[in-house]
């Protein structure tokens, strides 16, 4: 059972059940939907009282799923872009985090933000020349393990973490939130992680009504 904190309505209520249950392979598989078994995961309201839809699933990569252990900690987040980010912690660390992570609880060795700072001045440099210039795509820092990186795109370590991004935050309205994958090597696979991050970016959410 997982549990929102109290106010407004949520999409599945205060109090969804989440079902972990098979998934499939990946129906028309391409460069951005990876061809792997699949897991699919539904939360369910537990009644009408604060829900918008009594269920909601999405996808992620089998293997993924198999990190899970007694006494993990779960955490699950959809953005207002309509993002989905995951992460699981093991005794206070991070295991892994896919999707949009800027979402998610990282633990105490990892943390991802938007340098604002550092895209207003390089946004502000080439303004000189051209005021309405923007950046369309948003790199993200992750700070893992005292090791700093402003990534767009691409795959990095830091340590015992592998860090993979396919995009960062795109501007638009109203936006699209980052594709990322951070694992713990020797715990958690970077394929699945990877794998995972770009089924939850693929849009595969799918809603029932009352």
């Amino acid at each position: 059972m997982l549990r929102a904190s109290p106010g407004s309505s949520r999409l599945t209520g205060l109090s969804p059940c989440l079902v972990i249950s098979d998934g499939g392979p990946t129906p028309n598989p391409g460069v951005t939907r990876p061809a792997v078994s699949r897991s699919r995961l539904t939360l369910s309201s537990s009644g009408r009282e604060n829900a918008t839809v009594s269920a909601a699933s999405f996808y992620v990569a089998s293997d993924l799923i198999r990190n899970f252990k007694a006494g993990d900690t779960f955490y699950l987040s959809r953005t207002p872009c309509a993002g989905l980010g995951l992460s699981l912690h093991r005794k206070g660390q991070l295991v892994f985090a896919v999707g949009a992570i800027l979402s998610v609880p990282l633990g105490p060795d990892v943390l991802a933000e938007i340098p604002g700072d550092l895209v207003h001045e390089a946004e502000a440099a080439f303004k000189k020349r051209d005021p309405d210039f923007q950046l369309p795509h948003i790199p993200l820092q992750i700070s893992a393990l005292n090791r700093h990186m402003i990534m767009f795109r691409g795959r990095k370590r830091a340590g015992a973490y592998d860090i993979w991004m396919e995009h960062g935050w795109l501007r638009g309205i109203p936006g699209e939130d980052e594709c990322a994958a951070i694992a713990l090597t020797g715990v958690c696979g970077s394929n699945p992680a990877i794998s995972s991050a770009l089924l939850l970016d693929s849009g595969d959410f799918e809603m029932t009504s009352w």
